[in-house]
């Protein structure tokens, strides 16, 4: 899924809250964590955020970088 976006949109930069039952996830995909808090009552919300470097744009998202 991430892949697809990455791909659809051209996206050097994504972002998603997400709670701590899907941060390995991210985390895993290579996402930097920050703890939001509780948000609501009793749940801790994470902001998950991914920038590619140019290094990293055709490998990662498999976007083609002929050309530039």
């Amino acid at each position: 899924m991430i892949k697809f976006i990455c791909n659809k949109h051209s996206l050097q930069f994504i972002s998603a809250e997400t709670d701590k039952d899907a941060v390995v996830f991210y985390q895993n995909l290579g996402f930097q964590i920050t703890s939001l808090g509780e948000k609501y009552p009793g749940v801790e919300r994470f902001l998950c955020e991914y920038e590619r470097t140019r290094e990293h744009w055709s490998e990662e998202c498999g976007v083609c970088l002929e050309g530039e």
